[in-house]
């Protein structure tokens, strides 16, 4: 079934009056597939096929889209003989079909469509930002350390970069879990930029948070929610720079995980209660085997007149 619209990062659906009949039924199926949970873009597909009820606008689009949703959802995909994931991300990307992996010093051929790495070849010292490697390669230690220890299924990728004199970190983390048969479906995305200059005392950590879930047994329930955070991080050796990034990430996801188990708690006890059927004024549940009843039944017959002596 399709999914319900998330609050984020999707903007509400528009469709202008000038657009096209074509225009707005791509617009639309680019709207749905990029809200599709969690393992389940596929079935998501093929409803929005019989939406639209036109294959070859479909496939027409559909390859961009893919690529589109593999890069917002953060994609953790494994490297051929290797034994880690490399996130799909933005900041990796060297155009659309080939993206960095920095922790093997390799460039990566992706297939979106079959979502795996195809084709591997060495980076050159030139695609390398030699003055940040230090720091990514220390960060990506402690947050591999991190990731490994908290999460199931899941892969974390830290690239550095220079811009405007700036260097720079982005640090990924992505997870996900699914249970098809079971109707439910997970994802965990957390991305981090760390920017600091060559000689300085401090550098600045910023970044977010982003959970989807997706529950449809006998329902369609999507949540998506999401936090933002930021803090000043004290400059150093690398190992104590990358060690120190890990904890602060480690401990922002902590507290989050721990604010979002309250608040279903809290919902459970009070949101949720108050559209149960409550309990009889007895505050016992009604009992449906045919045996606590046969008393009733009894007093139900007709009895026979007592005769007169």
């Amino acid at each position: 079934c399709l999914p319900p619209p998330p609050s984020s990062p999707l903007p509400p659906l528009l469709l202008p009056s000038t657009m096209s009949d074509d225009d707005q039924r791509v617009r639309i199926a680019r709207h749905f597939l990029l809200s599709s949970p969690p393992g389940e873009f596929n079935e998501v597909l093929n409803d929005v096929r019989v939406l639209i009820g036109d294959d070859d606008l479909i496939n027409e689009n559909l390859l961009n889209i893919i690529k589109t949703y593999n890069t917002e959802q953060m994609m953790a995909v494994p490297i051929p003989e290797a034994n880690y994931k490399v996130v799909i991300a933005r900041a990796g990307e060297v155009d659309p079909t080939h993206y960095v992996d920095p922790r093997g010093k390799q460039l990566l051929t992706f297939d979106h469509a079959k979502r795996e790495v195809v084709d591997t070849r060495p980076l050159g010292d030139d695609e390398i930002v030699m003055d940040a490697e230090p720091y990514r390669a220390a960060t990506d230690n402690h947050i591999l350390e991190y990731v490994n220890e908290a999460f199931n299924d899941s892969g974390s990728t830290v690239f550095g970069s220079e811009a405007d004199g700036n260097l720079l970190l982005y640090i990924y983390i992505s997870g996900a879990r699914t249970n098809l048969p079971n109707y439910w479906s997970g994802r965990w995305r957390s991305s981090w930029t760390f920017t600091f200059k060559r000689g300085a005392h401090t550098g600045t950590l910023k970044g977010s948070i982003r959970v989807n879930t997706h529950y449809y047994e006998g329902g369609n329930i999507q949540m998506n929610a999401s936090t933002n955070k930021e803090t000043e991080v004290v400059m150093g050796d690398p190992d104590t720079v990358g060690q120190h990034i890990a904890a602060v990430i480690a401990n922002w996801e902590t507290e989050y995980q721990q604010v979002m188990e309250r608040s279903y708690q809290s919902m459970s006890d009070n949101a949720l209660k108050s559209l149960r059927r409550k309990l009889p004024v007895t505050g016992v549940k009604f009992s449906f085997t045919s045996k606590d009843h046969q008393l009733a039944a009894e007093l139900q017959k007709p009895q026979c007149a007592t005769k007169m002596a």
